[in-house]
C-alpha cells in the first residue's frame, strides 16, 4: 500500500472509509439545491507513518500526494 503526504507529514491509509451518498432529487428539491446532484463523497482515514505522532484525520484522496520512489517518475524527470 503506498504512502502519502498530507500537510507536510507522511501518512498511510488506515483502511477505514466514510461515505455520504448523493441526495435524491426529492431531497434536493426540499433543500432547494440546484442541479441534479454530485457524485458520492468518500473520505479516507489517515494516520502518520512516524509513530511519534498519534492522530487520525478524515480526508479525500484529492487532499493526498502519493509518495513516489526515486526509481519511479510519472513525468520522466528525475
Amino acid at each position: 500500500m503506498p504512502n502519502y503526504v498530507y500537510d507536510e507529514t507522511e501518512v498511510k491509509l488506515t483502511g477505514r472509509k466514510a461515505k455520504r451518498a448523493k441526495p435524491t432529487q426529492q431531497v434536493q428539491r426540499r433543500r432547494n439545491v440546484s442541479g441534479t446532484g454530485g457524485s458520492e463523497t468518500i473520505l479516507h482515514e489517515i494516520t502518520p507513518i512516524d509513530s511519534t505522532f498519534e492522530w487520525k484525520k478524515w480526508v479525500t484522496m484529492e487532499d493526498l500526494f502519493e509518495v513516489i520512489d526515486d526509481g519511479e517518475s510519472d513525468d520522466g524527470v528525475d
